[in-house]
């Protein structure tokens, strides 16, 4: 669990250097509420790692798997729908940075998968 979080945690680091560079180059100002999308994405993902990765029963894996990636996104839709309710002038910057980091750490759970269901 440890190496999981480690590189949980260096994935992240990566991805917001990333993301503070690229908002830097656009000139969009980078408000505290996308650190708020870290904690959310990251804890999305330790979710993952402890429900799913721990099943091993496969026939019961790929219902956790479906339920939990349906369960994913309509959380993330309903995120998406309530910021730009309290706050409509920054979505757009918002909603890009939410898609970018909700599509890198699925690409990070894909491959997190892969190994896991290689052994």
């Amino acid at each position: 669990m440890i190496r999981s979080i480690s590189y949980l945690s260096a994935f992240a680091l990566i991805i917001f250097g990333i993301h503070f560079g690229v908002f830097h180059l656009l000139d969009v100002e980078f408000r505290p509420i996308i650190f708020v999308l870290y904690a959310f994405m990251i804890g999305l993902h330790l979710l993952f790692d402890l429900v799913l990765t721990r099943e091993k029963n496969p026939k019961r894996f790929v219902n956790y798997y479906m339920g939990f990636s349906g369960g994913k996104l309509m959380l993330s839709l309903f995120t998406l729908l309530l910021y730009g309710l309290y706050d409509p002038e920054y979505l757009k910057p918002f909603a890009g940075s939410f898609l970018g980091l909700y599509f890198s750490f699925t690409a990070f759970e894909i491959v997190r998968l892969l190994r896991h269901l290689k052994n």
